[in-house]
């Protein structure tokens, strides 16, 4: 049997408060679960892993019953495979040589059934560029996703479920997976 790399994506993890998942001990929960050699990138719900498992479904589905027996937690889980990433990376539309900061891929939960592409494009800042794929939608926000309308609405938009991380986590969450 093969082992298999997967990237976890949580979605709607805090570092404090409401829905606050401690990456410490979700990581040991994992390993005595039969999860190998888990890691965790910063507290907001980035994990690398390896199974004997061949099926995204199967360990996602293992993942969310270990999460919600230990932790009494549901959040959306994205899995990814480590080709995946890299793939979903290479897929960047925009030049990765910008600051890592302003430059944010928001995973996909499902493929976007009817997104509406004329309200993004009217949300969308004069610094800003932006585009869709089946599994990623890429944000260049040079001035920042704080101070951006699109973002504030482009999970609505896009209408599907979707978690954000920036060039610099998503690089540092390959390397870890790759480590």
């Amino acid at each position: 049997m093969s082992i298999n790399k997967w990237i976890v994506l949580l979605r709607g993890i805090n570092v404090g408060g409401h829905n606050k998942l401690p990456m410490k001990p979700l990581c040991a929960a994992m390993a005595e679960g039969g999860f190998h050699d888990p890691k965790s990138y910063i507290q907001s719900g980035n994990l690398t892993f390896s199974t004997h498992e061949e099926s995204a479904t199967d360990v996602k589905s293992r993942l969310a019953a270990l999460i919600e027996t230990e932790f009494e937690l549901t959040p959306e889980i994205l899995i990814l495979s480590e080709a995946e990433l890299r793939s979903t990376i290479d897929a960047c539309p925009f030049s990765t040589d910008v600051d890592p900061k302003t430059l944010h891929f928001l995973f996909l939960a499902a493929e976007p059934p009817a997104p509406d592409l004329a309200k993004i494009e009217s949300l969308r800042a004069e610094d800003e560029q932006f585009a869709l794929t089946d599994r990623c939608a890429y944000l260049l926000a040079p001035s920042g996703i704080g101070r951006s309308k699109l973002m504030a609405a482009a999970e609505r938009l896009i209408g599907v479920p979707t978690t954000a991380r920036n060039l610099r986590s998503v690089e540092a969450i390959l390397a870890l997976a790759s480590a």
